[in-house]
């Protein structure tokens, strides 16, 4: 078995996908666990929406 994580800019298109997925069946006989995260700049939409429901909530909480 052998794990393998990729995150960011390795996922961050589909040329870089196709990459992955060459990597990953090249040890297709190692049993490979495949790991990602988010793709390039989603983290950070995240974090940004995160930040935006919280200041909605407080704007909503002390205007009632």
């Amino acid at each position: 078995m052998i794990v393998m994580k990729f995150g960011g800019t390795s996922v961050g298109s589909a040329e870089r996908m196709t990459d992955v997925a060459r990597l990953v069946s090249s040890e297709i006989k190692r049993h490979p666990v495949v790991v990602t995260s988010a793709m390039t700049q989603v983290t950070n939409q995240l974090e940004e929406m995160a930040r935006l429901a919280t200041t909605w909530q407080q704007k909503a909480r002390y205007s009632s």
